[in-house]
């Protein structure tokens, strides 16, 4: 490596790692969120809610700032590539204390990548409370492909890890490698999304709570996802501390059944030594894995006009999905061979067929939030047959 640029890399190394610890750095002034949007040469600062369209010219050599009080929203089919700036600086997407709001669908997903390989982060996720700017909901993504990113600072330059540990030890574990995300706070949930191609690792924490002026309540839930292999790379990299330990902090960093590449899910020193799976480190919560890679949203199945009796005999019982002939049998059973899982994304919608399509459709609502809240994932599919399709349609049409 030439001298100059060897000198380059070190000092931006040296730069990263100040960031790691001390979490303030920032290469652009914010500007306060009631400006309007700026742009300079190497950034673009959105401080009002701003909307990226799929016909838009998305190839950035900026790094786009996302401020506090203000939202971005990404429409779906969006194709975003981050590039070198004018100065050869890495570019990317800065959600800090502001809002991401990404939502692609399965046939038009969001993608978010590099112009090249040994990209610096396709995103960060970092938060800001600033006097005066509201609270805002949290960041959402669904269906976005995010590939391309990351980088192993011992790939191109083993001095500089070995300059960084000497001088830093306790930052070395931090920086040896940059994720395709980072999140160092905020609120945040992805859900139906894919990670591939990602050098060094799709996620990577940062978060320490004890050096946090942002509170308490930061999280980064990731539900539904597929984490595929490439090369060496992790799935997750947590570096996680907490006021409180145990559950509690854990919490913070939520995974729910996301398909790591294997069917024994992911590889983790204390819960999965035998997986082959996407590797996981760190304080996470892990809640269950998909078997395959099947991305869907849970899927209900109400039956029709008697199409609901009694598990047993006599009246005011469970009901069941009519357990003698076994209509729906053949139903469940051909999309379990598609990918299906009973009771992880397909569920039963047994009803008194007797009653009022209103009541009926009232506990179709409690049914659906209940199924939400289980699998934390934002929507549902309703399969319904005869008059299941008169409950749903009630369902859908009615405040």
């Amino acid at each position: 490596m030439p001298k100059q640029n060897k000198q380059a890399r070190l000092f931006e190394i040296f730069l990263v790692a100040v960031f790691a610890i001390f979490g303030v750095f920032s290469f652009t002034p914010q500007a306060q969120a009631s400006d309007p949007n700026e742009e300079g040469d190497t950034y673009i600062n959105i401080n009002q809610d701003t909307i990226w369209k799929s016909t838009d010219d998305l190839n950035l050599a900026k790094t786009v700032y996302v401020n506090p009080g203000a939202t971005l929203t990404i429409e779906k089919g969006a194709k975003i590539k981050f590039g070198k700036d004018i100065n050869g600086n890495d570019t990317y997407l800065s959600v800090d204390g502001g809002r991401l709001i990404a939502i692609g669908t399965q046939e038009n997903p969001i993608s978010i990548t590099a112009d090249a390989d040994q990209q610096y982060y396709l995103i960060e996720f970092r938060r800001e409370n600033w006097e005066g700017i509201p609270e805002l909901l949290p960041s959402f993504l669904r269906y976005v492909e995010i590939y391309g990113g990351g980088y192993e600072w011992n790939t191109d330059c083993p001095e500089c890890s070995g300059f960084l540990r000497k001088l830093i030890p306790s930052a070395y574990a931090a920086i040896e490698g940059t994720p395709a995300i980072f999140f160092a706070g905020g609120k945040v949930h992805i859900e139906n999304s894919t990670f591939h191609n990602n050098i060094y690792a799709d996620v990577g924490i940062q978060y320490d709570e004890f050096y946090s002026s942002t509170g308490i309540d930061n999280y980064l839930e990731i539900v539904n996802s597929n984490f595929e292999k490439n090369g060496n790379s992790m799935a997750i990299k947590s570096e996680l501390w907490c006021q409180e330990a145990g559950s509690v902090c854990m919490n913070k960093i939520r995974l729910k059944n996301n398909w790591y590449d294997s069917p024994q899910g992911p590889y983790k020193t204390y819960t999965n030594e035998n997986s082959d799976g996407k590797e996981i480190l760190g304080n996470i919560l892990l809640d269950g894995w998909r078997k395959n890679d099947l991305i869907v949203d849970p899927a209900v199945i109400l039956p029709g006009i008697m199409g609901s009796l009694p598990k047993y005999a006599g009246v005011g019982g469970e009901l069941v999905m009519e357990p003698i002939l076994q209509t729906y049998e053949n139903l469940f059973a051909s999309l379990e061979k598609n990918g299906y899982t009973e009771d992880i994304n397909l569920f039963r919608f047994p009803y008194e067929w007797r009653n009022s399509n209103i009541i009926t459709a009232e506990s179709l609502k409690n049914k659906i939030g209940w199924i939400k809240s289980r699998t934390e994932i934002s929507k549902v599919d309703l399969v319904a047959h005869s008059m299941g399709g008169l409950v749903s349609r009630y369902y859908i049409e009615s405040p």
